[in-house]
């Protein structure tokens, strides 16, 4: 059995995220989407994996490729942006009659493709989680003996029902389906349709959380299922870390090596602290939170269930529920706002308007090199795009376009 991950996608919606690398290239616990998704599926058997990315991104994949222990990974850089169909369609003779085809995020799609194969012989075969509102998603129904009898890209209206879960298995018929039905974005999806009316296509439920990364703050939900898989159940401290004998470090807690833990900081799991990142004089790490390579939370820093990226520096500020990409910097005193008044769920702007978030406790995405000044604030909801930035004693109320500065 071969695998197939798709991570070539624009992700658009999650601006201000993946603008200069695919969303799955983005690091929890030290390691990106696509190698945790890698592990899963090698874990459960499939270790011959084909990774289909932008051209952009082809270098650094191949580096994760490589560094995936056991698996046998072949990179295929694409320019296209056509879909999931074309880009199965372009590679077709790589795999054998049966392929396993995951998202580069999913994260526990070894797991899933463990349901699938209990299904039996069939032509395709999809998961299926009962979610209250499938009109973001794919909507499958099947009957009682697990067949198909519809899919729905997106229903219009919301309601209750099936989505379909990012990890399909799949045979030659599908294939020739693919190549029945019309060419564009939507291919994949056309031809399963097809495969329900002319074939035979099983679902499996699934339940639990399932990886979704539609919009950038399905990415601390995520965060959090894969510290839970990854931590280990009491602290532990790499070798080659720096701790203080007055620094305070329980629950499930890693620290990498290389990493400097300072006089009276307090990490509170679960939490990671990744290599070389620094956790400055009484600073405070807890719940769910991620410094990545290189981050500093310095002096008297408090991190909430946030992930904060490669080189991102915080100083004397408040990171609560909050994304901080590669490189930011935020000044001392700076706060990122995570609650409402009302205490109602947060919401956030997106390309398709205002939407809801579904958290009560949400604060900010900031993109690649973007920064906040001396007393600084960020609304909850309220994102920042790549190099923006709000100056000292500003108050960020909406969206910051990319470059641009709240003075």
């Amino acid at each position: 059995m071969k695998a197939v991950i798709l991570a070539a996608g624009a992700s658009s919606r999650m601006w201000p995220l993946a603008s200069s690398r695919h969303k799955a290239l983005y690091e929890v616990c030290g390691k990106t989407l696509l190698a945790h998704t890698m592990e899963s599926l090698a874990a459960n058997g499939i270790n011959e994996q084909i990774i289909v990315v932008s051209d952009r991104d082809g270098d650094l994949a191949k580096k994760i490729a490589l560094s995936v222990p056991g698996v046998k990974a072949e990179v295929v850089e694409s320019s296209s942006q056509e879909g999931m169909g074309a880009e199965i369609l372009r590679i077709a003779g790589k795999f054998p009659s049966s392929f396993v085809v995951a998202s580069g995020h999913a994260v526990n799609a070894g797991d899933n493709y463990s349901a699938l194969k209990t299904l039996g012989q069939c032509d395709a075969a999809v998961c299926g989680r009962q979610v209250p509102d499938v009109s973001e998603y794919g909507e499958v129904k099947f009957d009682s003996d697990s067949k198909v009898t519809s899919i729905e890209e997106k229903p219009q209206d919301p309601h209750a029902g099936f989505r379909i879960v990012s990890t399909y298995l799949l045979s030659a018929k599908f294939i020739s389906a693919l190549t029945a039905v019309d060419s564009g974005h939507y291919s994949f999806e056309n031809a399963l349709s097809l495969l329900v009316t002319e074939g035979k296509v099983l679902c499996a439920k699934v339940e639990g959380y399932q990886p979704t990364l539609k919009y950038p703050w399905h990415l601390l939900a995520l965060k959090n299922f894969i510290m839970e898989r990854t931590l280990p159940d009491r602290p532990v401290i790499a070798p080659g870390a720096e701790v203080d004998e007055s620094a305070v470090i329980s629950g499930r807690a890693y620290v990498s090596k290389g990493a400097k833990v300072m006089e009276n900081a307090v990490i509170k799991g679960p939490a990671y602290i990744g290599e070389g990142a620094v956790v400055g004089t009484g600073a405070l790490v807890r719940n769910y939170s991620c410094l990545e390579a290189r981050a500093v939370a310095g002096y008297c820093t408090e991190v909430k269930d946030s992930l904060v990226l490669e080189g991102a520096h915080l100083h004397h500020c408040s990171v609560e529920d909050s994304i901080i990409d590669r490189n930011c910097r935020l000044a001392a005193f700076s706060v990122t706002a995570n609650r409402r008044f009302d205490k109602g769920n947060v919401k956030s702007d997106s390309k398709n308007g205002k939407k809801d978030t579904g958290l009560d406790f949400f604060g900010t995405v900031m993109g690649e090199g973007s920064w906040l000044g001396v007393n600084a604030s960020v609304m909850p909801g309220v994102k920042l795009g790549a190099g923006a930035g709000v100056m000292p004693n500003e108050v960020a109320y909406n969206d910051v376009k990319d470059g641009e500065k709240v003075e």
